[in-house]
Formats: structure tokens, C-alpha cells, sequence
């Protein structure tokens, strides 16, 4: 087996650094995930907190029991509810650590893209083009982010992907596992129910077009099960009128938005010189339509591709886009690859051709009606990422095939390093660059915060954490301590306050009690007069974040005023003993 294997290697020699390249791609997908990013956000930490939570509990995090919760919960986000019960048995019965809960999504990430390969191979039977698939996809920046962010989208990616897969590769009756794989993608993530709904009828169409012989009640049960499968979530279930669907409908969609473009009629009425047709060109289907194109097409942006990725700050890249600069060039070399290249026989090119093309239609329909139309696409147009992944691919082989000899070989090794340098350059930017950038983003001082109190409270009775975000604070606190693997366990919802303990969280100053008190700086609650006390810093620019009075943790601790080098251990932050942490994250505060 060994000799059959090195062969083929022997055999052809550029084989050998491009399967080293994947597996270097796979390492680096788990590498550092305990550390960076360098903590969870709000909706990433309540689907993994309801993971636990469903193991320990039965319930989500906001205490609704499955299946209820895919359609109603009080989650602050108002989460779908499947990724975190399907993940539950992964998450439960460990410790909730960064490590514990990124693992799964990895795995999620990686199996996304074995399935966008199986895809390729079934329709191309081309071995080069799988393999360079497979490649593109573990350098590509959106679809690793992808493999580190905790939430739904990437779920709601590969039920979809798999969707795909089980319709044109299983027989018969076996095709249902594909709608109900749809059934799972529109459950997995709000933002993929418009997607799914819109992709969903392209792709069977498509499909009874080229496979006109499919006993047509196979096609009937399809839809049917389809439709039953997802009908739960426009109709009342259990009683309860006012789902998910309902309530992130009426603030996430830009069809909530009604009032606002009255508005702006109004005004594009008012600043306009009279003239007859002035009420008819200026109406609210008009303005309607602009803001939906605008987020259909705002992918299109080089900012976004290139150099800045999404707009909306939360997942913002900042200095490297979705894509690298050299993906443009392929991905042009692609679309004339997929018309040009060989493929097995002429059904398997159109359908490839056009499978591709509604993939690329659906993909920007959940950013273009959302409220944040323009402004969001990292997660709401997450269809994207297999068109550009298979694009650019095409467009590589495209392009070494149509060299010759020695040509071809310069060509293929100096593409290798390009995409070498540009991997390694996005890494270093993400594990030492991103990590302070965008800390405010995952919530880093909400994670020193909860490292803080898991300490603080046993060495002081009473703690007060007065904090512009209650909720999330509260949450990263019990996600941190690992909370949900305790005997007396009580979590409640959404709230301005929370005890847990001796330690309450509140959005009120006029709550400060006696004991630690840590008070947000975004508050403008009346500081103490005590000139001892302690920060914890933004570590972008030293701005305080949080102050601390009546410490008992670090007050036999030599503080600075600032960190001046960050170091790699730093963000171990769970691990570090009480000297260090204190040391490394707790500032001596200056008036």
C-alpha cells in the first residue's frame, strides 16, 4: 500500500507539496483555537451556553425545551435552536472552554468542504480540480473564519451543501434525506430562510429539467415533506403566536422598515424642485427597491472582497477581505473554465453551470432584505463561499492548462507560493493582528471580567458588576466559570439584572452595594472618590473599560498602569494563576 502510494507521488512530483499544503491547512484549522479569537459574543456564546444547556437541562439557555425552541425562546438573539441541539451531545458532557466548543465547528467546516469536493468530483470526475478545490477552500479567509465562529450560518452552509449532495447522488425514495436537509438549513440560521426558500425551488428545477424521467411522486413527496417540514414556523405552534420567525421579522427584515422610508419619500418630495411626476417617481415601492438592490448587489463592493471584508463591525476583517487579491484574477478564469473546460458528458456541464449560477443568485437574497441591507453579508450570504471556493479553483486549472512544458511547471510552482505567501501573511494578521483589533468585537473584557469574579468571590463576600450589557456579561460569566456543570443550577432570561451567588450584574448605578464594585466606563454612573482603584484596559489603545474599587484579588499584586508587549500565553487566560492574571489583564487606574 505504502510502495502504491509513493509511486504515485514519484509519478507526479507536484502532487506531493499540494497534499502537504492541505494537510498544513487542515493543522492550522485547529491550531490556537483556545485562544483566537479571543473570546464569544453574544449569540455565539448563547448557542454554545444552550448546547450545555440542553444536555444538563433539556432546555435552551432562556429555558424552552426542544422542539418548541426552534420556534419561539427568549434568548437574547432569538437563536434557531438546532445547531445547539444537535451540537449538545459535543458540548454537554465536557467543560465549556474556547476549546470544547470550536472543535465541533471545525469539524462542521471541514466536513462542509468534503462535501463541496464530493460535489465537484461528481459533477467534473476531474482528480487535479478536486484537490485544488480542497486547497482554495482551507486558504480562503471567509470560509476560515467560518471553521472559528461558533454560530449558525455554518450549519445552515452544510445542511444546505448536503442538500445538494443527497439529490443528485441518492435514488428514489432516498432523495427525501435531501429535503430534509433543506428542512435542517432553514432551521439552522434566520438568515438562511429566505436563502433556502429561494435556492431551494432553482435547484428542482433544474434537477426535473434534467431528470425528466424521476417518478414525479418522488418530486410530489419532496416538496410535500418540504413544505410540511417548515410550515411550523409561519403558523402558531404550541400556543405561541409570537416565534422566532415572527419577532426577528419584525426588526431584521428591511420590510419592518416601513416608517423610514416614509420618511425618506417625504424628504426626496420635499428637497425637489415641483414638477408633475414628482409623486409618482418618488414612492416607497421605489425606495423599497433601491435599498433591496443595494444589498443584493453590495457583495460586489472591493472592499468587501478584497481588502476590508464585511462592513457591519462585528466580523469585520479590517486589513484583509473575503478574498485575496489574486481570487479576482481566478475567479474571472473560472467562469470562462466552467464554459470551456471538459467534463464528463454535456448534462453534468450544464448542470454544474447552472447549479453554480443559483447558488450565486440566492446567496445575497438574506443580506438584500435585511434591515442591514449593504452592511452585512459575512454570515447572511454565506452561499457565496462554495461559488467563490470552485470558481477560483476552475480558474486555476484553467489557467495551468492552457500552459505548456516547462511553462506550465514555473507557472504551477510560482502559483503555489503566491497563494503560500498570501495564507501566511492572512494567518499572521489573524493570530496577531486580529486578536487586538477587533477584542471589543468577542467580548474579550466581558472573558477577564468573568476570570475576574471566578476568583474575586472567593476572597470577598459581595461583588456589583455595573455593566451597559447585564445579559451578556452574565452570560460569559457562567460560560467561563462553567456554571452548567453545577449541582444548583438556575439561569434566567434576558434582563437589566442578574444574580448568580454573591455576584449580581446590573445595567443600575443606583445599585452599587458594598463589597467589589466593577462599573463600566460606557455608564455614566457616579465613580467613588477612592484615588485607589483598578481598570481593565482596552488593549488597542490602553482606554479604560472597567474600573474596580474595593479590590481583594490584586491588591497585593505590583500593577502597571498599561501593558506594553502582548504575548501569546496572554489569552490562556482560564490557565493563568491569580498573580498572573492580574498581572497581565488588571491595571492600576490613574484619575
Amino acid at each position: 500500500m505504502l510502495k502504491k502510494v509513493l509511486q504515485i507521488f514519484y509519478k507526479n512530483k507536484l502532487l506531493l507539496p499540494l497534499v502537504a499544503a492541505v494537510l498544513f491547512g487542515i493543522f492550522v484549522r485547529f491550531l490556537w483555537i483556545d485562544r483566537f479569537p479571543v473570546g464569544l459574543n453574544r449569540d455565539e456564546t448563547e448557542v454554545v451556553l444552550s448546547a450545555k444547556s440542553y444536555w444538563k437541562l433539556g432546555t435552551d439557555i432562556s429555558g424552552v425545551s426542544f422542539p418548541r425552541s426552534l420556534f419561539a425562546n427568549k434568548t437574547g438573539g432569538k437563536i434557531s435552536g438546532l445547531p445547539s441541539f444537535l451540537l449538545s451531545p459535543f458540548i454537554g458532557p465536557f467543560k465549556t472552554t474556547l476549546l470544547s466548543v470550536r472543535i465541533p465547528f471545525v469539524v462542521v467546516n471541514l466536513f462542509s468542504l468534503l462535501v463541496l469536493v464530493s460535489l465537484v468530483r461528481f459533477f467534473t470526475k476531474d482528480k487535479a480540480l478536486l484537490l485544488v478545490t480542497a486547497l482554495v477552500g482551507l486558504v480562503n479567509p471567509w470560509f476560515f473564519m467560518f471553521s472559528r465562529t461558533p454560530t449558525e450560518a455554518p450549519f445552515a452552509l452544510f445542511f444546505t451543501l448536503l442538500g445538494v449532495y443527497f439529490l443528485f447522488r441518492f435514488e428514489g425514495y432516498l432523495k427525501l434525506f435531501s429535503s430534509l436537509s433543506f428542512v435542517a438549513a432553514f432551521y439552522s440560521y434566520f438568515g438562511a430562510k429566505p436563502v433556502t426558500l429561494c435556492f431551494l425551488p432553482l435547484l428542482l428545477l433544474i434537477y426535473w429539467f434534467y431528470y425528466k424521467k424521476e417518478n414525479w411522486k418522488i418530486v410530489f413527496a419532496y416538496v410535500l415533506l418540504f413544505a410540511a417540514g417548515i410550515s411550523f414556523s409561519f403558523f402558531p405552534f404550541g400556543g405561541l403566536s409570537h416565534g422566532v420567525l415572527n419577532l426577528r421579522s419584525g426588526k431584521d427584515l428591511v420590510f419592518s422598515q416601513i416608517s423610514e422610508i416614509e420618511q425618506q419619500v417625504n424628504e426626496q418630495r420635499r428637497a425637489s424642485i415641483t414638477f408633475p411626476l414628482k409623486e409618482i417617481v418618488y414612492n416607497k415601492p421605489i425606495v423599497l427597491l433601491n435599498k433591496i438592490s443595494k444589498g443584493y448587489l453590495g457583495w460586489l463592493s472591493a472592499d468587501f472582497l478584497f481588502w476590508g471584508g464585511d462592513s457591519q463591525s462585528l466580523y469585520r476583517l479590517g486589513e484583509n477581505g473575503t478574498l485575496y487579491l489574486l481570487d479576482g484574477l481566478f475567479l474571472i478564469l473560472g467562469i470562462i473554465g466552467v464554459a470551456k473546460s471538459a467534463f464528463p458528458d454535456k448534462k453534468s456541464k450544464q448542470i454544474f453551470r447552472l447549479l453554480l449560477l443559483g447558488l450565486f443568485l440566492s446567496a445575497p437574497v438574506g443580506s438584500a432584505i435585511s434591515i442591514e441591507a449593504g452592511e452585512t453579508y459575512y454570515f447572511r450570504a454565506y452561499l457565496l463561499i462554495p461559488v467563490f471556493i470552485v470558481l477560483v479553483s476552475v480558474g486555476i486549472i484553467y489557467a495551468v492548462r492552457i500552459t505548456k512544458g516547462i511553462i506550465r511547471k514555473l507557472f504551477s510552482v510560482a502559483l503555489f507560493l503566491s497563494y503560500l505567501v498570501f495564507f501566511t501573511y492572512f494567518l499572521i494578521f489573524f493570530f496577531f493582528r486580529f486578536s487586538v483589533k477587533q477584542q471589543e468585537n468577542y467580548s474579550l473584557y466581558s472573558r477577564i471580567i468573568a476570570n475576574y469574579l471566578m476568583r474575586a468571590k472567593e476572597v470577598t463576600p459581595n461583588i456589583t458588576v455595573v455593566t451597559a450589557a447585564p445579559h451578556t456579561d452574565y452570560l460569559q460569566y457562567i460560560f467561563f466559570s462553567d456554571y452548567l456543570d453545577g449541582d444548583k443550577i438556575a439561569v434566567t432570561p434576558p434582563s437589566s439584572t442578574h444574580a448568580i451567588g454573591s455576584i449580581l450584574f446590573t445595567s443600575d448605578c443606583g445599585q452599587i452595594g458594598n463589597g467589589v464594585v466593577m462599573i463600566d466606563t460606557r455608564l455614566n454612573c457616579k465613580r467613588s472618590t477612592n484615588p485607589d482603584f483598578e481598570v481593565i484596559q482596552d488593549q488597542k489603545d490602553a482606554g479604560y473599560q472597567f474600573l474596580i474599587y474595593n479590590d481583594k484579588l490584586c491588591k497585593d499584586v505590583q500593577l502597571g498602569t498599561y501593558r506594553r508587549t502582548h504575548l501569546l500565553n496572554d489569552y490562556l487566560v482560564e490557565q493563568m494563576s491569580n498573580e498572573r492574571l492580574c498581572n497581565r489583564w488588571i491595571f492600576k487606574g490613574e484619575k
